[in-house]
C-alpha cells in the first residue's frame, strides 16, 4: 500500500522540500544514499521508504522528522465522514494500518491532549507504523510510538544520525542491534542509544511490537 493511498503524502513533501533547496533528485538521492529510481518512487507515492531511509532524506535535506507527519489542519478538512469512536475499540484503532491516518475532526481545539483517535500517523516501509504522541510540532524532539509487524525493520542496513533514543516496550519482542551488539528487548524493558551509533530495529517475533520512542535531535 502506497502513502498516497493511505493519504499520507510523504511523497509530495519530500518533493517540496528538495524544490524549495533547489536540489535535483538525483543530487538528493546521493546526499541520502538511495537510487535516484527508488527516490522516484517515494516521490510519487509508489513506494515507501524505510525508517532508514526517512532518517537519511531528512538529514540530506536539514529538516526535523516532524515535518513529514500530516498537517492535522489540513487532515480535518479532508475528511468526508465522522468517524464513530462507539464503533471501534481501543486496540481496533490502534492495529487498523490499513486507514492510514485515524483522526477526529476536533475545529478551534487546541490542547495538550492526544486521544487514541486523533494521534496523526504516517506509515513506512517493511510494516512501520509511526504514531505522533504530541498535539503540535516539538523542536529538536519527537515522541512517538512505534509499531512494527511481525518481519518488519528499520531498513536493510544499519542506520547513523544524530540524536539521542529513548525507547519502552509495550508489547511484542524488539530486536536492537546497536554498537555492534545485538540485543533482545521484551516488554518492560528499556534502552538508551546514541543515534549516531549504527543500529537497527527489527521484530523477529510473531506479533506486532509496540513501543514508546523518543528521538531528542541533535542537528544533522
Amino acid at each position: 500500500m502506497t502513502s498516497n493511498e493511505n493519504g499520507l503524502d510523504i511523497g509530495k513533501k519530500i518533493r517540496a522540500a528538495r524544490q524549495s533547496q533547489r536540489m535535483s533528485l538525483r543530487a538528493l538521492a546521493a546526499k541520502a544514499n538511495v537510487s535516484p529510481s527508488m527516490l522516484s518512487q517515494i516521490e510519487n507515492n509508489r513506494a515507501n521508504p524505510s525508517v532508514t531511509t526517512l532518517y537519511n532524506i531528512a538529514e540530506a535535506l536539514s529538516i526535523s522528522l516532524n515535518y513529514f507527519f500530516p498537517d492535522q489542519e489540513s487532515e480535518q478538512e479532508r475528511l468526508t465522514a465522522p468517524i464513530m469512536l462507539a464503533d471501534k475499540t481501543a486496540s481496533e484503532l490502534r492495529a487498523d494500518y490499513g486507514s492510514g491516518i485515524v483522526l477526529l475532526a476536533q475545529p478551534g481545539l487546541k490542547s495538550p491532549v492526544v486521544t487514541l483517535a486523533s494521534r496523526l500517523a504516517i506509515e513506512l516501509n517493511r510494516g512501520v507504523r509511526w504514531e505522533r504522541l504530541t498535539a503540535t510540532e516539538e523542536k529538536d524532539i519527537q515522541f512517538l510510538e512505534i509499531q512494527y509487524r511481525p518481519g518488519a525493520s528499520s531498513g536493510e542496513t544499519m542506520s547513523e544520525h544524530g540524536g539521542r533514543e529513548f525507547g519502552l516496550i509495550l508489547a511484542g519482542v524488539l530486536t536492537l542491534e546497536v554498537g555492534g551488539e545485538r540485543h533482545t528487548l521484551k516488554p518492560g524493558d528499556s534502552v538508551i542509544f546514541d543515534s549516531t551509533t549504527p543500529h537497527r530495529l527489527s521484530n523477529e517475533g510473531t506479533d506486532v511490537m509496540r513501543a514508546f520512542w523518543v528521538v531528542i535531535d541533535r542537528g544533522p
